[in-house]
């Protein structure tokens, strides 16, 4: 199957950005950049469902030991007042 070519796009990079651009390629098994960045593109929208799905489950999670904190910690300062009331502190 022949691929249509829509636009052809010249890009510059840093050293640096040419070096991240070869661990790409290596990590996702492509030979050239044209590859590697069409598979960015067409991987963006699972990556991005991925990512807000990770913040949200992430997110939830935290809510979750904060409330388990806050409520440990209204324990404890409970549980002192009714030992400074038994020992007759108060």
């Amino acid at each position: 199957m022949a691929i249509e070519k829509v636009s052809v796009i010249t890009l510059r990079f840093t050293k640096e950005e040419a070096e991240y651009l070869e661990v790409f390629k290596k990590l996702v098994g492509k030979k050239t950049a044209s590859e590697a960045l069409r598979y960015i593109i067409s991987e963006f929208p699972r990556w991005n469902k991925v990512a807000k799905e990770t913040f949200d489950e992430s997110r939830d999670i935290k809510a979750k030991y904060d409330k388990i904190k806050k409520t440990n910690t209204n324990f404890m300062l409970a549980f002192q007042d009714m030992v400074n009331i038994v020992n007759g502190d108060n």
